[in-house]
């Protein structure tokens, strides 16, 4: 399988199918993961009409997470490892929170080449030990989040959960 296609389905996995209104959710309706904000961007850059995200079609659900998320976050262009937990980063709290994930962890000037600097940093130590800074920053950004906006704390235990999957998809290869 190729990586995007294994980094897609460990995602989905966590993933709401159809998640409705959920009281203190911000990203309101949703489907597999993809708010009706995204669809409706989706589909106005082909020129169609905005419609309902429920209505999304699982090839249009597979194509916005990769324009959206894995190419935006280049993880094409990294060894798995890093790729699966930047993507899963990038679709959890938005692409442009990852990428200050990453200019912190990689000591580099916000706005600064994340990706190259990623990759003489995955040479130099190893693809899973980036991989667990960014999963690291990650659960600490939840855990912040869940002090300074309580109402999102009965979310905290999920996002953790989340993140203790995706490092142990690191380290033992797995996809689930």
């Amino acid at each position: 399988m190729d990586p995007f296609s294994k980094a897609l389905d460990f995602t989905l996995n966590w993933e709401g199918r159809i998640v409705e209104n959920v009281p203190d959710d911000p990203g309101g309706l949703t489907k597999w993961g993809i708010t009706q904000r995204d669809y409706d961007l989706y589909r106005s850059m082909y020129g169609a009409s905005s419609t309902s995200v429920a209505d999304a079609t699982p090839d249009e659900i597979r194509l916005i997470y990769y324009i959206r998320y894995w190419k935006a976050m280049d993880c094409d262009k990294l060894p798995y490892p890093v790729a699966l937990a930047i993507f899963d980063c990038a679709v959890n709290v938005g692409v442009s929170q990852t990428a200050k994930f990453l200019t912190a962890i990689l000591g580099i000037p916000l706005g600064s080449d994340w990706l190259q600097a990623a990759k003489i940093y995955s040479e130099k130590h190893s693809p899973e030990t980036l991989a667990a800074m960014l999963n690291k920053r990650r659960s600490q950004f939840y855990k912040s989040l869940a002090v300074s906006r309580p109402v999102l704390r009965k979310f905290l235990p999920g996002w953790l959960n989340r993140v203790v999957a995706v490092n142990d998809a690191v380290f033992d290869g797995s996809t689930a």
